[in-house]
């Protein structure tokens, strides 16, 4: 905690233009990925296209992530695989929804 006294003052000077480079390379990493993506598999190539528009457009990589998983849980469901997609992602797929929507009972 005494770090943070003698660290702050010194990472505050850092302007936020001089970090733009740093999110532009992480984002250039991160779209690396997406070559491996198998486009001609619907199941697999909508919610990861779904996952990178709503990043993109909501500039939260969380409601990104879980519009994804929702998209991803509902074409499980819809296509009538639902043992290929784990029980994890289902209900972290259900919390999301729940938040999205205002009915998740803790949110504040």
């Amino acid at each position: 905690m005494l770090l943070a006294l003698v660290f702050t003052p010194i990472i505050r000077a850092i302007p936020a233009a001089a970090t733009a480079l740093v999110v532009i390379v992480g984002g250039i990493f991160m779209l690396q990925s997406v070559i491996e993506i198998k486009m001609d598999d619907f199941r697999v190539a909508a919610p990861a296209m779904l996952m990178i528009l709503c990043i993109l457009l909501t500039f939260s990589i969380v409601e990104g992530i879980g519009l994804g998983l929702i998209c991803a849980a509902l074409i499980a469901l819809a296509d009538g695989k639902t043992k290929t997609f784990p029980v994890v992602g289902y209900s972290i797929a259900a919390v999301f929804f729940l938040q999205f929507f205002h009915i998740f009972p803790f949110s504040g």
